[in-house]
């Protein structure tokens, strides 16, 4: 549960705290693999949803490859990364 606390601290604000550096760190890893799915299954007209958006990378590339998107993510701050890469997309907060 993404709002079970911790000793005084939500999973939201340890993932919120360095939001910038995770996806850093994680897209690395995963950027290449993206491309080549994503330029296998995604096209001009594809409606993909991206579930667990994180900071976007997948909804920011699958919008590139023209792809009507939309994003769910769990923490806001990965969502405010998400949409300063693509404001055009439509990327909501899963507030379960």
């Amino acid at each position: 549960n993404k709002s079970m606390e911790h000793g005084g601290t939500t999973i939201g604000d340890l993932w919120g705290r360095k939001a910038a550096d995770w996806a850093a760190y994680q897209e690395g890893i995963i950027a290449r693999i993206l491309d080549e799915v994503l330029a296998r299954w995604v096209q001009q007209g594809t409606q993909y949803l991206d579930l667990g958006c994180g900071a976007g990378l997948a909804a920011e590339k699958a919008s590139t490859n023209g792809a009507d998107v939309w994003g769910l993510g769990a923490f806001e701050a990965l969502l405010d990364l998400a949409r300063s890469r693509r404001p055009d997309v439509n990327f909501h907060l899963d507030e379960l």
